[in-house]
């Protein structure tokens, strides 16, 4: 029995292993990045926003083909007025 769960173990491997390359398309021959616009509430950094404010830094938004900015605004309906 526990051959049997190791052959069926080994063959479920083999396929993840296999479908990892289905992932690997080419991009769009389009080299313009996509914009997107962040609306965030109030007029400064907050720190739940950390792991945003650093993968903007690090650039991993521009790795991916986006082009962020962030807008400040002051309350709810200035945020939805800026969306």
């Amino acid at each position: 029995m526990t051959k049997f769960i190791s052959v069926l173990a080994l063959a479920f491997v083999i396929l993840l292993a296999g479908c990892n390359g289905c992932n690997n398309q080419k991009k769009s021959q389009s080299t313009e990045p996509t914009k997107v616009t962040v609306a965030q509430w109030g007029q400064e950094k907050y720190l739940i926003y950390l792991p945003f404010y650093l993968a903007m830094e690090k650039g991993f938004f521009k790795e991916q083909g986006l082009d962020i900015s962030i807008k400040y605004s002051g309350n709810d309906d200035q945020v939805f007025a800026t969306v």
